[in-house]
């Protein structure tokens, strides 16, 4: 497979908003000839492909990315949480999310890295398990030996197909339906591993709709009450679905996808302390600033102090 974005990160760029110093965003952007929407690589061919320490560096990504680890072990880390994988790991990084492979060496996966229009709108089960919101927790999927099989073999197929003299007209449905099937048979490893005390399906859709809602208007909207009207809930029953999925209340929920976004702006960016505050819709800084140290312990500079990177 040539040389292509998984390889070759390229820094974003600069705007007034948003200057990205480390990581560079991972954009998929193909060199060419290759025009897939889709790329799939064997973790051991990217680390021979990027020399030195480049895999242990942070990249936000632009687009979803899929990690499955097939042997070994090693630690992912995403928007500042360490998860140690081992084989039957399946991670889901969604784009905005930041992410570092680590310096382990001793371990081997799949990659496969996609827009998201690559997934069909009416695909419903790929685009509910690819469509959650990032969080505070690195979502994942344990896989059992025969699931881990199946999808090692799965990827293995599309991974021959993508390299294949087949038309484009013929190959890109092709990789989009091995792909959703993938996803399907994922999102069923995950369901038969779940207990049968979970929630109904109807307080799963909402807090589903919630954690949406959030992901696209958290930095505008702080209450519990504005997401419960556009749910057409009382905030006492979103808090309750809130709590019974996530184990915590809407208003926390609200808090930490905000602290999330502070730290990631704090960490990757020159941002200032008040643009930040901007961003995330505080009308004075000093208020970011206290709420930031009620929540995390520290003030925002003193954060971006103790994990700055360059």
């Amino acid at each position: 497979m040539p040389r292509s974005s998984l390889a070759r990160p390229v820094r974003a760029h600069r705007s007034t908003m948003s200057q990205v110093l480390d990581p560079p965003n991972l954009r998929f952007e193909p060199a060419a000839p290759y025009r897939l929407d889709i790329e799939i690589c064997k973790i051991s061919a990217l680390r021979r492909r990027v020399r030195g320490h480049g895999l242990a560096t942070a990249h936000r990504h632009t687009a979803h990315m899929l990690l499955c680890v097939t042997r070994g072990n090693c630690i992912q880390i995403v928007d500042f949480e360490s998860t140690p994988c081992g084989a039957g790991t399946f991670l889901l990084l969604r784009p905005g999310q930041v992410h570092n492979l680590g310096r382990e060496t001793g371990w081997d996966g799949w990659m496969l890295f996609f827009r998201s229009e690559f997934i069909r709108s009416d695909n419903d089960g790929a685009v509910e398990l690819l469509g959650m919101p990032s969080s505070t927790k690195l979502p994942h999927v344990l896989l059992n030996a025969n699931e881990l099989r199946i999808a090692s073999s799965t990827i293995a197929r599309m991974h021959a197909d993508a390299k294949s003299d087949l038309p484009r007209d013929t190959l890109d449905p092709l990789l989009r339906h091995q792909l959703s099937t993938l996803l399907l048979r994922v999102r069923a490893a995950e369901a038969l591993h779940t207990s049968y005390n979970d929630p109904s399906d109807k307080i799963r859709c909402r807090f589903n709709r919630f954690a949406r809602l959030v992901e696209l208007h958290f930095s505008t909207r702080h209450q519990v009450a504005e997401y419960a009207r556009e749910l057409v809930c009382s905030e006492n029953t979103l808090s309750r679905t809130t709590r019974e999925i996530a184990g915590t209340s809407a208003k926390a929920y609200i808090v930490a996808r905000t602290i999330l976004e502070s730290k990631r702006l704090l960490v990757h960016t020159t941002m200032t302390i008040t643009a930040i505050s901007e961003q995330l819709g505080f009308d004075e800084a000093t208020n970011f600033v206290k709420f930031f140290k009620r929540e995390v312990g520290c003030v925002p500079a003193e954060f971006r102090r103790g994990h700055c990177l360059v």
